[in-house]
């Protein structure tokens, strides 16, 4: 398709359009997670991990797909890389997607989980296929995320870096709105038996005055009316989350939280860019700041790990990433994000993608 539209001089292809049916069984012998029967304890646990197959290297799910395709895994950051090989600016949809499940709350923690890695690794489209009816909690995992409080009030248009130290039985995503003092968590606890103290660490130049939380969990399909964060002492809390639940926390900040996003128009002050992208083995990254400004370029990995920071920039210049952290290691091939950041907050972001 690239060779041809080169030739003609048109763009042939705008979006690669996948459909994704998992494979994922609870045990050797049993039927598929997508299955109306797949009902038992261990098909609910592989419902939920199986959304790892769709970004978690460390991951291998009970399917042909796990035994044979390890080659092609995790999906959405080989099919980036694909992608940026050999079609650059080629966008990614998934426009049939179901995990089953989907009146159970294993089928809601595995849609909002999947909500939150397509909004991560920048899905450009997505639409959930019915298999099953009725589909109570898949539409709970939606409105977990569009509709929290029944006001059509909505998780944030701009994600930000989290992380959670956890994989297996916890992910988080997080966003806050431009121009507004919030900041929004998705958190889901993927354990049917145990819930699970979170401790959060939040970096925010912005103090944290309130929480609340709204949980979607295996008593109902409702979402809960929210529960106060009590304990916010200079940014970190902690909360404990039930049992396989998804929960919205909605953090109030002292301020209004400035970031700009990469593709907005950045102010005459502010400027970033990176060249090449996708690259090997190095990528420059341009920066404008004020004089008068303290900042700095932080690496981001897509779980929002610390890769590398540089500091001290002057008025403008150049910073030359290597694809090293800041012990001077190698990192592997993927989605990274530059961010430049002074004492105010974060001014501007930048997607990188690292090819080897």
């Amino acid at each position: 398709m690239k060779k041809a539209g080169d030739t003609a001089r048109i763009r042939l292809l705008n979006v690669l359009d996948l459909h994704w049916y998992p494979k994922a069984k609870g045990n050797i012998d049993s039927i598929r997670i997508t299955d109306s029967k797949a009902t038992t304890y261990n098909d609910r646990v592989a419902r939920v991990q199986a959304p790892r197959t769709l970004w978690d290297k460390d991951y291998i799910e009970n399917s042909w797909i796990g035994q044979t395709g390890q080659a092609h895994l995790p999906l959405i950051p080989k099919l980036e890389a694909s992608i940026n090989s050999f079609y650059p600016g080629t966008k990614l949809a998934f426009t049939e997607f179901t995990y089953g499940g989907e009146n159970d709350i294993s089928g809601g923690i595995a849609i909002s989980d999947v909500l939150g890695i397509f909004a991560k690794y920048s899905v450009y489209f997505a639409s959930f296929w019915q298999v099953q009816g009725p589909s109570s909690y898949v539409s709970a995992a939606y409105k977990i995320y569009r509709n929290y409080d029944g006001n059509n009030s909505t998780f944030g248009n701009l994600f930000v870096p989290s992380q959670s130290n956890d994989s297996v039985d916890c992910s988080i995503y997080s966003s806050i709105v431009k121009g507004d003092n919030k900041i929004h968590l998705i958190v889901i606890n993927k354990n049917f038996t145990k819930s699970i103290t979170g401790n959060f660490s939040i970096n925010s130049p912005k103090q944290i005055l309130s929480g609340e939380v709204w949980e979607l969990d295996s008593t109902s399909s409702q979402i809960h009316l929210p529960v106060a964060v009590n304990n916010i002492i200079n940014n970190p809390f902690s909360y404990t989350l039930p049992p396989a639940s998804v929960c919205h926390f909605v953090l109030e900040t002292s301020g209004v939280l400035s970031v700009k996003n990469s593709n907005d128009n950045l102010p005459e002050k502010y400027e970033l860019a990176a060249y090449p992208n996708p690259f090997n083995p190095s990528c420059r990254i341009e920066y404008t700041i004020p004089d008068n400004s303290t900042s700095r370029i932080e690496i981001y990995s897509v779980e929002g790990v610390l890769i590398k920071t540089f500091g001290q920039l002057s008025h403008s210049g150049v910073a030359t990433w290597f694809g090293t952290n800041n012990n001077n290691q190698k990192v592997a091939s993927g989605v990274y994000y530059a961010i430049l950041r002074s004492d105010a907050g974060i001014l501007a972001q930048q997607k990188l993608l690292l090819l080897k």
